[in-house]
């Protein structure tokens, strides 16, 4: 992953040391409790990125962002994409890539936050990166949702029941999860997926 951190960095032509901050990245993925949100999921967003990359106008920037997207992840809390946003910046800046690229970098990353609709097609495409897990083969999307369950190992089964039930409720609810057209297509099995799910959770 250093070397594909390095590889960004140059793609960038950014200045700065950036061996420092894959330092940082790699302190803040390696928290034993990161099951699923690791940087093994970053790796997987990057490559499906590389996949889709002429669909992007700024897909360094998207590159930057999925580095940074997860970057602070605490279980239960509201504001990780927040925070996550605000260390990207952070980054953008000390790699000395301008305001400009910053600005871009917070609002892809907040955009993570899955609250609404992507207002752009870059957006579009990074957030079907991020949720594309939901449209896995079944053995693939069953691990995913164990190793959520395990970040959540300190709720209990009838809380987490209930909290995953309502999420997914809420992912069947949508008139769509999947915005872009390079990933628009996982829509079907992202949905038989949940259904799945919710009929093991409820039983």
């Amino acid at each position: 992953m250093l070397e594909r951190w390095r590889a960004t960095c140059q793609a960038l032509r950014a200045p700065a040391d950036a061996d420092a901050w894959f330092t940082i990245i790699e302190a803040l993925h390696g928290s034993p409790v990161r099951a699923y949100h690791n940087l093994t999921h970053v790796a997987q967003c990057l490559e499906l990125l590389e996949a889709h990359r002429s669909a992007a106008s700024e897909p360094l920037l998207i590159e930057l962002a999925l580095w940074f997207h997860d970057c602070v992840y605490v279980p239960g809390t509201k504001d990780n994409e927040a925070r996550s946003a605000a260390v990207g910046v952070e980054a953008t800046r000390a790699l000395g890539l301008g305001e400009a690229a910053g600005r871009t970098v917070e609002r892809l990353i907040l955009a993570t936050r899955h609250t609404a609709a992507p207002t752009t097609a870059d957006e579009a495409l990074l957030l079907d990166i991020d949720m594309s897990i939901l449209a896995q083969p079944d053995a693939r999307y069953r691990l995913y949702t164990q190793q959520i369950r395990s970040e959540f190992a300190f709720v209990s089964d009838a809380d987490f029941t209930k909290g995953r039930s309502q999420f997914l409720a809420g992912l069947l609810g949508r008139e769509r999860i999947f915005f872009s057209g390079p990933l628009g297509g996982l829509e079907r099995e992202a949905r038989a997926n949940i259904r799945a799910e919710l009929e093991r959770l409820t039983g």
